[in-house]
């Protein structure tokens, strides 16, 4: 088997797909349960948060279609630039770590 074969094997595929999902969901999970039951927020806030958290504009169209406000496109715009720092700030860190344990 070749290496371009190998690359893109099914069983690669099932090692590595399912952990973005995974991780996508656990972060939506704890934004929707800690902004529900901790803070009280409005069911139309909490899921433009909840989109803008996870990056995820499919969220933010479901969203928009079950509330008819414009508050989750106020929610998703004011947390995505927020959670994007974040996010490349903790790929920065993580590639540091992997870094100085490799070496």
């Amino acid at each position: 088997m070749n290496a371009a074969n190998r690359r893109w094997s099914r069983r690669d595929d099932d090692v590595w797909l399912p952990w973005p999902r995974r991780v996508c969901r656990l972060c939506h999970r704890i934004v929707l349960l800690v902004g529900h039951y901790l803070m009280k927020i409005p069911y139309d806030d909490l899921v433009g948060v909840a989109s803008g958290a996870t990056g995820n504009p499919a969220i933010l169209v479901y969203s928009t279609k079950m509330a008819p406000t414009e508050r989750p496109d106020i929610g998703y715009a004011m947390i995505f630039p927020s959670m994007t720092l974040v996010k490349v700030i903790a790929a920065q860190i993580v590639g540091l770590l992997t870094v100085g344990n490799a070496g």
